[in-house]
């Protein structure tokens, strides 16, 4: 039985009291600061990790709110899912989860962003030479297309000469008048999509709160598979399950839209990174009760 205390172990109650009280401070922050300085150390995005090098908006970007309704609905499902899991996840995991699940979500999301919005042209040429530097092609190509090609600054700026590519690889289309409009629209276009999608940030704990979810289905799961599945077992799988489920239908239906701009407005959900958060915490449910039992023998093995 539960305590009369919300939460029994003091240290647990001082992990999750930490993260909303952090939270409830960068939530006021995006409200009293100026909005860039938030955006540059409160959001994760592309050029932040991989241009800027803006590391710690990888955990920082993770409790970052900046609307009332998105706070309220991530402090609680962490705060629900923290007190059914007190009596199976030590103050320890609950840690682990907020220092790994940030990284790999992260670290997915980017690799989503790179497989489905980088130019193919620009990947084969990268492929073709790996000295080529990826962000900084991407940008003067983006920059001379959109100005129609009138001058040739990506070989210039990216060192083309050195690298030994050849200056045709970035050509103007044909000169009649049609097909090069037809023939700079196509090749601006993936360029276009890659500069706004690679600069867009996304914050939000969404994919701490669905690991934690993770982790309870894989307990649940588990209490089914030793025969002890009834009607509450059943509900609870089902009810965790059921925005990972149907993240994944929106992914595979949808692909790269499902992580893009629409009409112009940011799409608010990272399926990619829920998706990873919920996994990971079935992958440390797994280890915490069957692979740390082969490494470690527990005090009451003995007696």
């Amino acid at each position: 039985m539960y305590s009369v205390r919300f939460f029994t172990c003091p240290q647990y109650r001082n992990v999750l009291s930490s993260v909303l009280i952090g939270n409830a401070g960068i939530y006021a922050a995006w409200h009293v600061l100026p909005y860039g300085l938030m955006d540059r150390h409160f959001t994760f995005s592309w050029q932040g990790i991989v241009k800027d090098q803006r590391y710690w908006t990888v955990w920082s970007s993770h409790f970052s709110h900046c609307s009332l309704d998105h706070i309220i609905s991530n402090s609680s499902a962490v705060v629900i899912m923290g007190y059914a899991l007190q009596k199976i996840m030590p103050a320890m995991w609950l840690g682990v989860h907020l220092l790994c699940v940030p990284l790999l979500s992260s670290m997915s999301s980017l690799a989503a962003l790179y497989h489905w919005h980088g130019p193919e042209a620009a990947k084969a040429l990268c492929r073709e030479h790996p000295g080529l530097e990826w962000n900084t092609f991407c940008h003067y190509r983006y920059l001379e297309l959109r100005n129609g090609l009138q001058v040739l600054i990506t070989p210039t700026h990216c060192d083309f000469k050195t690298l030994g590519i050849p200056s045709e690889v970035v050509v103007a289309p044909p000169h009649d008048s049609i097909n090069r409009v037809d023939g700079l629209v196509e090749h601006f276009a993936p360029y276009q999509k890659w500069y706004c999608e690679s600069a867009r940030g996304t914050l939000g704990m969404s994919a701490v709160a669905l690991s934690l979810q993770g982790f309870g289905a894989a307990w649940l799961a588990h209490l089914g598979a030793c025969g002890m599945l009834n009607y509450v077992a059943k509900f609870g799988i089902s009810f965790l399950l059921f925005q990972p489920v149907m993240d994944a239908v929106s992914l595979l239906s949808r692909g790269a839209k499902a992580v893009a701009h629409d009409d112009g407005v940011p799409n608010q959900t990272d399926f990619v990174a829920h998706l990873v958060g919920f996994g990971t915490g079935l992958f440390l449910y797994v280890l915490r009760s069957r692979g740390l039992t082969l490494l470690v023998v527990p005090r009451f093995a003995a007696i």
